[in-house]
């Protein structure tokens, strides 16, 4: 009948909700798994970093900021001029 039927085709486009949301949930779902799985390796490999004796050595996580911002400074100029 071509004029508007209102989502009832089932071939997963806009006009079918369900199927768009189902879809959007399951990729909000791996997308926030893969960011806690970084997010988790990460604060494993700089955990030793955090630690309030070496804060001002140069173990610590105050010269770990200071070579990130040198090395971001060396690679992108314009972005570590923004932060």
């Amino acid at each position: 009948d071509g004029e508007g039927g209102g989502g009832e085709g089932g071939d997963g486009s806009l006009e079918d909700g369900s199927y768009s949301v189902q879809l959007i949930h399951a990729a909000w779902e791996a997308i926030e798994a893969d960011a806690f799985f970084c997010f988790t390796a990460l604060m494993s490999e700089v955990r030793d970093h955090f630690c309030s004796n070496l804060d001002h050595t140069a173990l610590g996580i105050t010269a770990r900021i200071e070579r990130f911002a040198g090395l971001l400074a060396a690679k992108d100029p314009p972005l570590a001029a923004a932060l």
